[in-house]
Formats: structure tokens, sequence, C-alpha cells
């Protein structure tokens, strides 16, 4: 839903990507969760696909998984580039993890 990047240099950009299992009743606004409750965690890989930036289109980026789940640990995701869009899967899910995709042209 929400990405973040910042440009390094003219052939290299970074977004970063956060992934969050939002309760099903979790409401747009909502604000507090008054029961504690907390999702169902994603046991199964999913697929994310993210359009790449202007200009990186033809780039397959590396791209890293940083989680605390069940402990700190950054780990590399394969991932394909296909029409302008980036895809990967991400391993299961508990809470939230973020997606760092690392694009470097050749100069």
């Amino acid at each position: 839903e929400v990405a973040t990047w910042r440009q390094i240099d003219k052939n290299h950009v970074q977004v970063v990507l956060p992934i969050i299992n939002r309760h099903p009743r979790q409401r747009l606004m909502e604000t507090q969760n008054r029961y504690s409750e907390v999702p169902e965690p994603i046991t199964g890989t999913f697929t994310v696909a993210v359009q790449a930036p202007e200009g990186f289109q033809n780039v397959v980026p590396e791209v890293w998984e940083l989680t605390c789940e069940p402990r700190t640990a950054a780990t590399t995701l394969k991932a394909t580039s296909s029409k302008g869009a980036v895809s990967f899967g991400v391993p299961g899910l508990k809470m939230f993890k973020v997606i760092v995709m690392d694009f470097r042209r050749k100069s």
C-alpha cells in the first residue's frame, strides 16, 4: 500500500516497502484495538509485485527481506522482472516485514 524510495545517484535507487499483516476487521482509520487481537499468520509464501521506478523498468533489483520474526534477520529474496514490474515471493508473515529493493543500472 505504501512505499518510499530514495535516489542514491542517477544509476541507483532504493525502494523500501513495509508489509503489514493487518487484522481483517481493522478499518482504515481505526487506531484502537480494544481486545488486543492479532491477525492470523500467513504461513505460505505469497507473491508481491511492484512497479519499478521510472527509468529502471528493465533492471532486476537485489531484494532483501528484513524481519524480526522470530529473530532479527536480513534475507535475500529471488526477484524477477517483466513489463516494468518486479515480482518476488515473501515466505510467510506474522506481523510485519520490510522489503528493500536495490535497483542499479549498469553505467
